[in-house]
């Protein structure tokens, strides 16, 4: 995405207003090249989370496995659209409109040196998901940064030394998409990653099943492109190819305001997959508030930044052309505005996927997808002619974010009940759970007092509550007084679930990284005192399956003890 706004602005700035133009007509395509990407990293983020939650780590390597071979096969006939198909993508692009030939000659030369980028933006798109679900938090963004400084060192030696075109300027958003991919698949060269992907039957109806989790996203996507295409003959007509340079410059700033947006949707979408694998319906509803909470304040204070620097960056864009700037400025202010509904109405379709309302997350999708902004525009048109793009614009976004809001609020009627996003869903309520966050020994103590006597009353064995008590001391107590360097922020999650004819008990915490299965097996491998450590091997005898997960900087130790154990 970086790369995107990189190339729009040093194309506007160096290359003068025509050749923004013809990036302004290829433009669309991004969202055409997006299309099968965030497919994959739906899936990546809910059906991975949701494998990690139930500890299922054999699922969750096929389905990295899975997911990578399905991109390199989506990647053939994108790269066909992008070389031997690019005169009728061309044509299909600018319609009608009355483009210069040169503008099309150069839009043409951008698409066939950008095709080799498909394979890489096919692939990193699953990746990244892994990184940060594997506990390799630094990866993912210095790969972006390493992926960033390519493409920038490539433009300006393009524009600067070689006083090349836009050949030059794609050929070096291509080289940083391969620079991005190699330092995200060295991530496998570690000896502790523990997700690596696993050849599986990838042509199994199930995996297939288990994409249509990022239809509604594949939806927005292919109406981005479509209006897209719509929007840039729209301004063609108000206002020449200077109005789809506007745009162009437009879209190229709006993707420094993007990463707010998908920072925000994409942290709820996995911890509200991981939520929804551990059958935590309490975390479901604080990852929700949580990203209402920075839609609305965070992103606000970002998009105001944009707002009040959208003059000096409008003025670098433009190159010195003031009719460029009189035009651009105004839309560039009108996108700042827009952000914190538009990572609203963003957050609000991840978190209705990961509740399993694809149809509902479908219907933003497509509104999102630039349907409102387009109608809104087109309507206006007929009103103040090109200040419409702009109007337009900010106009369905905010109306698309209330409705958001409003929808969201609105409760669905359910038997005598009534529930929203904000409550949790009815099968999750008859969930037998209790859950902490404990500091102390004498908090463990009482916790596992507490987990031992409900669980007697819900009717589990005297035996079985008692290993399940005698587990979260051993663990809980050895966090504590192992875990951290201090007792500064020191302390451990606990949730206890009896179902389905078993204890689950889910630890969590922030200390140092300890893999209480390679420990085991390492000790029973050796020749040491069978009496060191008989607290961690008992719970590693008595749990019917232990399962360490590295997440996102946290240990994640997951065990299922059987009612009769």
């Amino acid at each position: 995405m970086i790369n995107t706004a990189a190339d729009g602005m040093i194309i506007s700035h160096f290359l003068g207003g025509q050749a923004a133009a013809a990036f302004g007509l290829v433009f669309p395509i991004y969202s055409l090249l997006n299309f099968f990407p965030v497919l994959l990293r739906t899936s990546a983020q809910v059906n991975l989370g949701k494998y990690i939650g139930r500890g299922d780590l054999n699922s969750a390597d096929r389905c990295i496995f899975y997911l990578l071979s399905s991109g390199l096969i989506a990647a053939v006939p994108l790269v066909l659209l992008l070389t031997a198909l690019r005169s009728p993508a061309l044509v299909m692009l600018s319609g009608h409109a009355d483009y210069a030939e040169r503008t099309l000659s150069l839009a043409s030369d951008y698409l066939l040196w950008l095709a080799p980028a498909v394979f890489p933006m096919m692939l990193c798109p699953v990746l990244h998901p892994v990184m940060q679900m594997d506990g390799d938090v630094k990866r993912s963004p210095f790969a972006i940064q390493i992926a960033t400084l390519i493409n920038l060192s490539g433009d300006m030696m393009n524009a600067l030394l070689f006083h090349g075109g836009m050949a030059g300027m794609a050929l070096a958003t291509t080289l940083s998409c391969y620079g991005e991919l190699f330092v995200l698949v060295l991530h496998f060269r570690n000896s502790k990653t523990v997700l690596r992907p696993a050849a599986g039957d990838w042509r199994s109806m199930k995996q297939l099943m288990q994409l249509s989790e990022g239809f509604p996203m594949m939806l927005r996507e292919i109406f981005s492109f479509l209006c897209g295409v719509l929007l840039n003959r729209l301004a063609s007509r108000l206002g020449g190819e200077n109005a789809v340079a506007v745009l162009a410059i437009g879209s190229s700033v709006w993707v420094f305001l993007l990463p707010a947006v998908m920072a925000v949707s994409g942290t709820c979408m996995t911890l509200g997959s991981v939520s929804a694998g551990e059958a935590d319906s309490r975390a479901l509803q604080t990852v929700f508030r949580l990203g209402v909470w920075y839609s609305f304040l965070p992103c606000a204070a970002y998009a105001f930044l944009f707002f009040a620097a959208s003059k000096p960056l409008t003025i670098f864009c433009s190159g010195g052309d003031m009719q460029l700037f009189r035009m651009a400025l105004p839309y560039l202010r009108a996108l700042a505005m827009s952000l914190p509904f538009v990572c609203f109405c963003q957050m609000t379709e991840a978190q209705l996927i990961v509740h399993g309302k694809a149809r509902r997350s479908s219907i933003f999708g497509i509104l999102d997808g630039g349907t409102i902004a387009l109608a809104f525009s087109w309507i206006l048109s007929r009103f103040i002619g090109q200040s419409s793009l702009w109007y337009g614009r900010l106009a369905g976004t905010i109306l698309l974010g209330l409705l958001a809001l409003l929808f969201c609020f609105r409760l669905t009627s359910t038997g005598s009940e009534r529930r929203g996003l904000f409550s949790p869903r009815p099968e999750e309520d008859t969930d037998d759970s209790l859950e902490a966050t404990l500091y102390t020994t004498e908090e463990i103590t009482a916790f596992s007092e507490k987990l031992r006597t409900s669980f007697r009353v819900k009717g589990l064995s005297f035996r079985t509550s008692n290993i399940a008590a005698l587990c979260v001391e051993e663990l809980a107590c050895n966090t504590l007084q192992w875990g951290y360097a201090s007792m500064v922020n020191s302390g451990m999650d606990v949730r206890a679930v009896y179902r389905n004819s078993e204890v689950i008990l889910r630890f969590r915490d922030g200390g140092r990284p300890f893999n209480p299965e390679q420990y085991v097996r390492q000790f029973q491998s050796s020749s040491q005192d069978p009496s060191k450590n008989i607290g961690l091997r008992i719970v590693s005898g008595a749990a019917s399956d232990m399962r360490y997960i590295p997440l996102v900087d946290h240990n994640i130790v997951l065990l299922r003890i059987p009612s009769e154990c």
